[in-house]
């Protein structure tokens, strides 16, 4: 996937969506119109912060920062746990992130389709997602999983043992798993 930010824009000296950088260059929440031209395929990213000392893999599913309290840091992203955050918006990471002491900022995806770290399940087009038990990763069965509203998965991966499965995002949010009275 090769995301840029869109000409039509007029956006000139953004940071690039491929990159991460230890400087933040950009209002946190900023939209970006994104493209990707070999797959035909375009979206929304906000531009965010990334906590110190942690790494995200591109692919993994964040969301905003609830600080103890529950205050809200709502564009510094976390790994989306697995139990807590109803409600809360989720992102996907374009480009991996190595752990550092300092705040890394770049973009994640809002809205458009995102190759998405996925347990070891195989997903039919038309399987509800939600968060697995694998923290920023998604699965098909909402057993042991919180389902993600605004989600779904763009065609049906190959094996079950891909890592990778494309899911097109829009706004997405995460809900609690619906159970059968």
């Amino acid at each position: 996937m090769a995301y840029q930010i869109s000409l039509t824009q007029g956006l000139v000296g953004f940071q690039d969506v491929a990159s991460i950088s230890t400087t933040k260059q950009h209002r946190l929440g900023t939209e970006a119109r994104i493209e990707d031209a070999t797959n035909g395929w375009a979206g929304t990213a906000i531009y965010v912060e990334f906590k110190t000392s942690t790494a995200y893999a591109a692919g993994l599913v964040v969301e905003p920062e609830t600080l103890v309290g529950g205050t809200e840091t709502p564009f510094r992203m976390v790994v989306s746990p697995t139990t807590t955050g109803f409600g809360n918006p989720l992102f996907v990471v374009l480009t991996a992130v190595s752990s550092n002491a300092a705040l890394q900022y770049g973009w994640v995806l809002v809205v458009g389709v995102a190759p998405t770290l996925k347990t070891a399940v195989k997903p039919l087009a038309s399987s509800t997602i939600g968060i697995s038990g694998t923290a920023g990763r998604i699965f098909i069965s909402l057993t042991s999983a919180d389902q993600i509203l605004g989600a779904r998965f763009v065609k049906s991966s190959v094996t079950t043992t891909t890592s990778l499965v494309d899911i097109f995002f829009n706004r997405a949010t995460k809900a609690a798993a619906v159970t059968a009275a």
